[in-house]
């Protein structure tokens, strides 16, 4: 099954039925990212990055109140407190823990973690495996899923990508690992992955990258493209081969390691229509307090829906404001949407084809 597929949303039923009925729907998803500061400092970093796609508006004060791309910015412990516990009960089903920064350079998060999924919160994390705080052990096999974030064959080559000295290579080998095994010693239902970004410098050791990925034990490595303000331009004359790499890569999957090529979802979509249900499934709220359309326009005046800095998410939820925000918004003012297969997915659940009982 694919886990990545667009047809998803057909599952909430109720939501489909709310937005058919003109009603705004309650999210299935959050995501909460609430740290952003980074411990590392990757290339193609779309929050950092010169054309990266969040970049626009991310930056903030670092210690000594100088302008920085790695803003020492959080939310308070007791603010993320109250978002979960609205989430929890607006009827919201899951949180992933992103970024942004790093979701574990928060120095609260495993007991945030703990009381999101106390609250009933399907948890999932996307994190660069840097740091495994003390307890991770009982918390984190109770996640729906883990992703690691991770790129290069070797410590060269990722110290290169993310700007941080050799030894992190095998150190997050390391706690990749560690995870899978502790997730197998407790039997549960936990997939812990792999989210690789073929970049034009390196696409050619893409297959060598995998195999190390396989032998750590994880159920996939997931290979996407960079995002970019200039499309699939980023990757100049190496676009065809990064492309083969990334196929020849996914020939390495086997029972119980899937390869995933999302190399191509992103480059060059852009959506038709004006209709954006993306946003009425998954609401993006990051280590600034603001709430985004989607995780592709964090960051940014296009995608800019709400401030819980002076109001609760029940509160922003339940205003005129909110409503005006997600029902006048035109989604081919995207310059792209990533995004794009699962927005034509709900909006097809919208409008039925012609004789829809003749099935």
């Amino acid at each position: 099954m694919n886990v990545y597929a667009p047809t998803k949303a057909a599952w909430h039923i109720d939501r489909i039925a709310d937005l058919r009925a003109g009603r705004q729907a309650v999210p299935v998803s959050i995501q909460l990212i609430p740290s952003d500061y980074c411990n590392q400092d990757c290339s193609y970093c779309a929050y950092r990055a010169s054309d990266g796609l969040s970049v626009a508006e991310f930056g903030g004060p670092d210690k000594a109140g100088k302008h920085t791309h790695n803003p020492l910015r959080m939310i308070p412990t007791a603010k993320l407190r109250e978002i979960l516990k609205d989430a929890a009960d607006l009827g919201v089903k899951s949180v992933t823990w992103t970024g942004g920064g790093e979701p574990t350079a928060h120095p609260d998060h495993m007991e945030l973690f703990e009381y999101a999924l106390d609250l009933g919160l399907e948890c999932s994390m996307n994190t660069n495996g840097v740091v495994l705080r003390a307890g991770w052990q009982d918390v984190l096999p109770r996640f729906t899923y883990v992703r690691f974030s991770f790129d290069g064959s070797t410590a060269e080559e990722y110290a290169a990508i993310r700007q941080v000295p050799l030894n992190s290579f095998q150190k997050v080998l390391g706690n990749i690992a560690a995870v899978v095994n502790e997730v197998k010693a407790r039997d549960t239902a936990c997939v812990v992955g792999v989210g690789y970004i073929v970049t034009p410098q390196y696409h050619a050791s893409t297959s060598r990258a995998v195999e190390l990925l396989r032998d750590t034990g994880v159920d996939y490595a997931r290979l996407a493209s960079m995002q970019s303000t200039n499309g699939s331009a980023v990757y100049g004359d190496q676009l065809d081969a990064a492309r083969s790499s990334v196929n020849s890569a996914c020939n390495l999957a086997r029972p119980g390691f899937d390869v995933v090529n999302l190399f191509d979802t992103a480059l060059g979509k852009r959506m038709s229509d004006p209709f954006c249900g993306f946003q009425q499934f998954v609401l993006y709220v990051g280590g600034n307090q603001k709430i985004y359309r989607c995780c592709y326009v964090a960051y940014s005046q296009v995608g800019d829906i709400g401030d819980l800095k002076t109001q609760s998410l029940r509160q922003w939820f339940e205003s005129q404001a909110k409503h005006d925000a997600i029902d006048s918004f035109d989604a081919r003012s995207c310059d792209s949407c990533p995004l794009m297969e699962k927005n034509e997915a709900i909006l097809a659940m919208l409008n039925p084809p012609p004789h829809v009982n003749f099935v």
